[in-house]
């Protein structure tokens, strides 16, 4: 009965999209349904409020009760205002999805912020995980941030490993899961922009000083004139993953240092 009730939500899931005209995108939703609903398991999502996170939060929602998924988000305090916890909180409240909030602490003017900034989102999201007994902890990555990463690790000179991000990592009895990083970041756009899906611009995505942010605004574009570096870097990527072993825990960690704002 539980399986025709969930085909029977692929179905009309897709109806909308086709009606809604994202099947331009060129996008296997239904793949991506299964892949989830495979898991078994309910899920914390680790949303910041920025387009990516608020894509996925809407996706989960159209997809699962309510009842299988909860939601955290973590207000670093390093800039004054904080617009995204309202935010999220006013979309998750008329749609009764338990949210949880969490608060950095002395991050503003700490030394290494990004290692730190990680360290206390990590350990907010796994205690509200453990709690709340999510064996599956979810997170915005992209293909988009997959190709970014190896090309900003690559021009740091970083390890072969290093340059890899991988769906699902285990740490501490906890699986992290990204289940879009094989997802082109304009396909969870185009989505949130179709269901009026509200987010917020984070302004210090634009300040080049940045080494991720240098290559996303200014090289990615540039080569993406040549060819689809996304498609073409990607299949790279697949390669090495090939002949490399998968990245180590703390491989992972250091791919996410410039991904501290991105929960």
């Amino acid at each position: 009965m539980q399986d025709s009730l969930n085909d029977c939500i692929v179905f009309i899931y897709n109806k909308i999209l086709s009606i809604l005209g994202m099947k331009t995108m060129s996008y296997n939703w239904t793949k991506k349904i299964k892949e989830i609903k495979e898991l078994d398991s309910t899920f914390l999502l680790a949303i910041s409020g920025g387009v990516d996170s608020m894509a996925i939060l809407d996706f989960f929602n159209r997809i699962l009760p309510s009842t299988n998924f909860q939601v955290a988000h973590f207000v670093h305090g390093i800039r004054d205002e904080n617009l995204e916890e309202p935010m999220i909180y006013e979309w998750c409240k008329k749609r009764n999805i338990e949210m949880f909030v969490g608060h950095g602490v002395n991050l503003k003017n700490a030394t290494n912020l990004e290692a730190k900034a990680r360290e206390q989102r990590w350990s907010f999201l796994e205690k509200i995980a453990s709690e709340n007994n999510h064996k599956i902890i979810v997170t915005a990555h992209h293909k988009n941030d997959l190709v970014e990463n190896f090309l900003v690790q690559t021009m740091r000179g970083m390890p072969i490993e290093s340059t890899l991000m991988s769906k699902f990592v285990e740490k501490n009895n906890f699986i992290r899961y990204k289940p879009f990083l094989d997802t082109e970041k304009s396909v969870l756009k185009f989505s949130a922009e179709r269901h009026n899906i509200p987010w917020i611009e984070d302004y210090t995505n634009s300040d080049t000083h940045h080494d991720r942010n240098f290559i996303r605004n200014q090289i990615l574009p540039q080569m993406m004139e040549r060819r689809n570096v996304l498609k073409t870097i990607a299949n790279t990527i697949e390669s090495i993953r090939n002949i490399v072993p998968e990245p180590t825990i703390q491989m992972e960690n250091n791919v996410e240092q410039e991904h501290t704002m991105k929960i």
